[in-house]
């Protein structure tokens, strides 16, 4: 090699190189009893899995339960991923460091699955995935508000344009389910005489404009594909009034 750029005055290596492949993050045995945290999680998953009630507005609409999975120490990405795919768990949305927010969704209202698991790990010694939960929490109305939104609450009866995102909730399916829910939002919209105004659908972002009032607004924060709303952002130029 150095006789071969020898204008570089490169130093000839006497080993054959060898790439460092980065070790895969384990999960470490958390500092608690696995029963007992087993027993109060459990306690919890049932508030969550009965606030999680059919909509009659949503008829025809599959539905998923989405909730926040808080960690408690540093993990790798792809195998908590899979993980909590074995546990009935899709990932929504996933957060780096020791403790974050994953956001997941479930078709199973009862967690069965999930619950399966967190008794498993209370009969063994050796860490898994659930050592890396801190606890469960809802993911609900309050969550998908925007800054401005949950500032300023709209009126009653007037209604305002506002901006919804929307995520995938299937990753099975790709874009199917972000299709039914733009569906399930221009019906209801439709039902209440108020107009879909634009919608945008990229590869990794989908945000449709609408204008809606309060018991519109109410709908849009309880579908499962809705990540927030908010008024869209106004532009004010030096020396002109907001627009």
């Amino acid at each position: 090699m150095a006789g071969d750029f020898e204008h570089l005055g490169l130093q000839p290596y006497g080993e054959p190189f060898q790439r460092k492949i980065p070790r895969r993050r384990g999960y470490k045995n958390a500092d608690r009893d696995p029963r007992e945290f087993a027993e109060s999680q459990a306690a919890r998953l049932d508030g969550i899995g009965e606030n999680h009630r059919p909509m009659p507005e949503f008829k025809g609409y599959d539905q998923r339960l989405v909730f926040k999975i808080r960690t408690r120490q540093r993990v790798d990405d792809g195998r908590f991923r899979r993980d909590l795919e074995r546990a009935g768990c899709d990932t929504i949305a996933s957060a780096p460091g020791e403790e974050a927010e994953w956001i997941v969704a479930t078709d199973d209202a009862g967690f069965e699955k999930l619950r399966e698991h967190l008794r498993k790990r209370a009969g063994r010694r050796t860490a898994n995935f659930v050592d890396a939960i801190g606890g469960f929490a809802e993911f609900g109305a309050g969550d998908r508000m925007g800054e401005q939104l949950a500032a300023h609450p709209p009126g009653r009866n007037a209604a305002e344009q506002l901006v919804v995102s929307l995520a995938r909730t299937r990753p099975d399916r790709g874009d199917d389910s972000l299709d039914a829910a733009l569906a399930l939002i221009r019906r209801l919209a439709r039902g209440r005489g108020l107009a879909v105004r634009d919608e945008l659908i990229a590869k990794n972002l989908c945000l449709v404009l609408l204008d809606a009032d309060r018991a519109l607004l109410d709908l849009l924060v309880r579908i499962d594909a809705v990540a927030w709303v908010d008024r869209p952002p106004s532009i004010r130029l030096d020396g002109a009034a907001p627009a």
